[in-house]
């Protein structure tokens, strides 16, 4: 599915809808191209179409799940201007804490080091989702325990 967009020469050129390029952003984040996917964001704000929770709930995994943080917690700053009803937010945090929590790598004392930093990271987040009246749900409940 495609929309149609006034280009500077007058003809109507296809673009991606939202779907289209937030499929392209989860398939480029989970093979680990985070670079690509955060260049497809930018493309879709280019080109008129805003990233939506689905496309930051995306990107906020891939970023946790690799230990980028700040970057992560960027892009939820960016969703929480998107002023979306606060139950809609649930699954962007629930992204970063499970992407932060789902790190393997504990069998050395670096290892073990990172993943207790994130874990405070995570509970810090939990307070944070408190803070902003961002209900957890089931999914924050059972990634957390």
């Amino acid at each position: 599915t495609s929309i149609s967009v006034d280009s500077s020469n007058g003809r109507h050129v296809n673009h991606p809808n939202i779907e289209a390029y937030t499929g392209l952003v989860n398939g480029y984040a989970k093979t680990g191209h985070l670079d690509k996917a955060l260049g497809m964001m930018q493309l879709m704000r280019t080109r008129g179409v805003e990233p939506n929770e689905y496309t930051y709930t995306c990107i906020v995994g891939a970023l946790a799940r690799s230990n980028k943080v700040r970057q992560a917690k960027k892009m939820i700053e960016y969703a929480l201007n998107l002023n979306l009803p606060r139950k809609k937010l649930t699954p962007i945090y629930n992204a970063f804490i499970s992407g932060l929590l789902s790190d393997d790598d504990n069998d050395n004392s670096e290892g073990q080091a990172s993943q207790a930093a994130n874990v405070i990271e995570a509970l810090s987040m939990l307070q944070d989702m408190q803070d902003l009246d961002i209900r957890p749900n089931v999914v924050t409940v059972s990634v957390v325990i």
